[in-house]
């Protein structure tokens, strides 16, 4: 029997919440602050289980996490010998922290372990269904979240970029799916969506010293042209299965030969054949038509100057009838459309080769699992995801997307729902990113907020004497009110988003 998925919900935030204060707990122990009640669950207390060194163990009505009510946490309380307030500025430091640090703690142990229990996403996409979106192709015959999509006319599909690829050649022809549906077996006719698609820039980011990029030239900021003198725009399947592979092998380890041509201004640099692509560091970037044209590459075309399009030709002639003046493009950006103001077309680009008709049905795929062969290859796999999430983290911060991307407990919901569907390494992974999550908001120098106790106390330690009552209480009812509006503002951005069908994954 299926747990509900309101259990794993409710289960996932209180494990979070419970270890976030147990870390309080244990370090107002350490330190000598004595602790009235060390709760699980919040609301009404149900039952107190037993009572031991001062403090209370007891169980409430929601089973939301807990909380820990240490003595002496109010600014006027000096005087209470194991108060928090009466011990020095580096005990309740440690006090605080402790919580954030406790779910960094849990994040490690959970990234370190689940490559032998549960296996761990490898990057790759694969041909299961992970998030179907509203109003789709994928919606009208019915896929869902799970479903195993094997076959695609008479073309067996065995992961992720096959299925794509397929799918893409496909744009406007109704295509048989073969889908493995919960041991069953579903023939589904359906007609991929036409759609204009944007065809990225693909920029390098890093280059390894030493190796074969580096002996032919390359730098950071080239950009791909080519692959086997094929154009990047028709070559985009190819590179993914390239990308995917990290190398040029091909079925049973074969050798299979590739070139890339990438262009620094005027210039053409080649990589040789048999340079493993791990040497480099890539990125997808705007197009430089993108970019003229104020467009995003998640954008859709819908129309040049009001005239509705129907193929990627239509827009190439609109696009050259135009050179050379400003045009009004309509798109769909998410899942509104938006009219961009008008822009020149440059002359150099007006004939539309970076823009591509594909095929999309609507829902995005899920990702391949592995399992870690050893303890020790697990724990290095979840050190580099450990450091994967402050490295999109920071990235998504520079791009000014950060606050565009947070959600609220209805995100964190929505993702429980989706993925107990599927492998269960994504709700173990969903633990270890929200644990992290939490212990990075919790940081935030906001008063009422561990973050915001620390800026105090670095305020109290520059000043070389305590701040007064008053400044404390006028603080933390600031901080309160700005976490309030914020929780609020998240809910109903959440809510917009769930009710216009807004993906939940958005990539």
């Amino acid at each position: 029997m299926a747990v509900p998925s309101i259990v794993i919900f409710f289960a996932i935030l209180g494990i979070l919440v419970f270890v976030h204060e147990l870390g309080h707990f244990l370090a107002a122990k350490s330190v000598g602050v004595a602790v009235e009640e060390f709760a699980f669950g919040f609301g009404p207390r149900l039952v107190t289980l037993f009572r031991r060194s001062g403090t209370e163990y007891t169980i409430h009505a929601l089973p939301l996490g807990g909380f820990v009510n240490l003595v002496g946490m109010q600014p006027e309380e000096v005087h209470l010998e194991n108060g928090l307030m009466s011990k020095p500025a580096w005990a309740r430091a440690w006090v605080f922290i402790a919580g954030p640090m406790m779910n960094v703690l849990l994040a490690l142990l959970v990234l370190c372990t689940m490559g032998i229990i549960t296996g761990r996403p490898t990057g790759q996409l694969s041909n299961v269904v992970l998030e179907v979106h509203k109003g789709t192709e994928a919606a009208r015959v019915g896929l869902r979240t799970g479903d195993r999509i094997v076959r695609l006319d008479d073309r067996p599909l065995q992961n992720g970029n096959e299925l794509i690829e397929a799918i893409e050649t496909h744009p406007g022809k109704e295509v048989k799916l073969t889908v493995e549906r919960s041991g069953e077996t579903l023939p589904v006719s359906a007609r991929p969506t036409p759609e204009l698609q944007l065809v990225p820039a693909i920029v390098i980011d890093k280059v390894k010293a030493g190796g074969p990029a580096t002996k032919a030239g390359l730098q950071p900021g080239d950009r791909l042209a080519a692959l086997n003198g094929e154009p990047i725009q028709q070559a985009l399947p190819k590179l993914r299965k390239l990308l995917a592979a990290g190398d040029a092998r091909g079925e049973g380890g074969k050798f299979e030969p590739f070139t890339l041509t990438f262009e620094r201004g005027d210039q053409k640099l080649t990589l040789p054949a048999a340079a493993p692509l791990n040497d480099l560091t890539l990125h997808m970037d705007e197009s430089a038509l993108a970019k003229s044209l104020k467009l995003t590459l998640d954008d859709r075309i819908m129309a040049v100057d009001g005239k509705p399009l129907g193929s990627q030709e239509e827009l190439a002639k609109a696009l050259r009838e135009s050179a050379g003046r400003p045009v009004a493009l309509s798109v769909e950006r998410g899942t509104s459309p938006v009219k961009l103001a008008p822009q020149p077309v440059p002359v150099a680009l007006a004939d539309a080769d970076e823009v591509r008709t594909v095929g999309k049905m609507g829902f995005l795929p899920g990702t391949q699992f592995r399992y870690n062969k050893s303890l020790t290859e697990s724990i290095s796999d979840g050190l580099d995801e450990f450091r994967g999430f402050f490295v999109l983290l920071y990235r998504q911060a520079a791009d000014k997307v950060l606050l565009k991307n947070a959600g609220s407990v209805l995100t964190i919901y929505r993702a429980t729902e989706m993925y107990r569907e599927v492998e269960a390494g994504y709700t173990i992974s969903l633990v270890a990113n929200l644990s992290l999550s939490l212990a990075v908001f919790n940081l935030v120098p906001i008063p009422v907020l561990d973050g915001g106790h620390l800026a105090l106390l670095f305020v109290e330690v520059l000043r070389r004497r305590r701040l007064g009552p008053s400044v404390y209480r006028t603080a933390t009812a600031i901080g309160f009110a700005v976490v309030v509006l914020a929780f609020v503002l998240l809910m109903y951005f959440d809510v917009m988003r769930w009710r216009s069908g807004t993906p939940l994954i958005n990539l």
